[in-house]
């Protein structure tokens, strides 16, 4: 991944990959109910409507080269 790109991601920074609100709002809920997400006890730390983008990623593979090239990402 790149040095630009965010850490974690919201709902928006998702549907900036072109993706619609509601699919967006759906993958959060499919990541935060995840076993990785609830044993890293993420959402001790974090937003529960934020996701660290390596686990996005990790569940969602076919997103990975969309996040490498975003204008973040530049």
């Amino acid at each position: 991944m790149c040095k630009g790109m965010k850490v974690l991601l919201g709902y928006r920074d998702i549907m900036e990959l072109g993706v619609s609100k509601k699919t967006a709002y759906k993958m959060l809920n499919l990541i935060c109910e995840s076993e990785a997400y609830k044993k890293s006890n993420l959402s001790k730390v974090i937003d529960t409507k934020k996701v660290p983008t390596k686990l996005f990623v990790k569940m969602f593979p076919e997103f990975k080269e969309r996040c490498e090239q975003h204008d973040g990402c530049r």
